[in-house]
């Protein structure tokens, strides 16, 4: 995640950090994220790994 809004963006890098944790053999039982974090992509990439979301959905969800 870059500073000055370049670069992957929150959401990818997060899940991105899932998927190497759980391709390396590791299982993570739960992720907590902000509303930031309230997109299909985590979602789904939490869904797949088999990790419990616990992200506080955006308001205007």
């Amino acid at each position: 995640m870059h500073i000055e809004g370049k670069g992957h963006s929150e959401t990818r890098t997060a899940a991105s950090h899932v998927r190497e944790v759980a391709q390396k053999g590791y299982r993570v039982r739960k992720f907590y994220g902000d509303g930031a974090l309230d997109t299909a992509e985590m979602f789904d990439t939490l869904h797949r790994t088999g990790t419990e979301p616990v992200i506080k959905i955006r308001k205007n969800a």
